[in-house]
């Protein structure tokens, strides 16, 4: 397995759980939608739409004859977040990102634009780079490791997260003397 096979299951790892996440509880995307000052109408038609993308973008990076379709679609939805972080961040806002559903509860801010940044660094280097990267080629074995290896990113991103909000609620409940 090679470093674009990696990011690619990554991405498509990311994409899929932020997708379904967002199909599961619509209703907080379109929260996120309507904080940022989206039409009700529209927001209701984006909170359907955007998890839709998504996935489809996410399945798209699975196969060679797609990948390129799928690495622009993420891209774009790349675009249009960084765009959305920075206007609540231009207008003072505080929207919360339900970029993966309720799992991780936070406001868009600068780690919303650093996680921005991370995959769109990654999705360039898809797009850029020539090397060769099919997923339908490797072992079981190898997309175990690699699927295991991300869920584990993940989990260590989140239980990092939690730690620092229960550090910053003790020292809110119990200020220092």
């Amino acid at each position: 397995m090679n470093i674009s096979e990696f990011l690619l299951l990554g991405m498509v790892i990311i994409f899929v759980i932020s997708g379904f996440l967002k199909i599961y509880s619509p209703a907080t995307m379109r929260s996120t939608l309507l904080t940022l000052g989206v039409h009700k109408n529209l927001s209701r038609f984006g909170a359907r739409f955007i998890p839709l993308i998504e996935l489809f973008a996410a399945f798209a990076l699975l196969w060679e004859g797609t990948r390129l379709v799928g690495e622009w679609l993420v891209l774009g939805l790349l675009c249009c977040f960084a765009i959305a972080v920075f206007l609540a961040m231009i207008q003072k806002q505080k929207v919360k990102c339900n970029c993966f559903g309720h799992l991780i509860p936070q406001d868009l801010g600068w780690s919303t634009v650093s996680h921005i940044m991370l995959i769109l660094l990654a999705d360039v280097y898809l797009l850029v780079g020539n090397q060769s990267s099919n997923l339908m080629e490797l072992s079981a074995m190898e997309i175990t490791f690699a699927i295991l290896s991300w869920i584990g990113i993940l989990g260590i991103y989140m239980l990092v997260y939690y730690i620092n909000v229960f550090f910053r609620q003790s020292n809110v409940a119990s200020p220092r003397r």
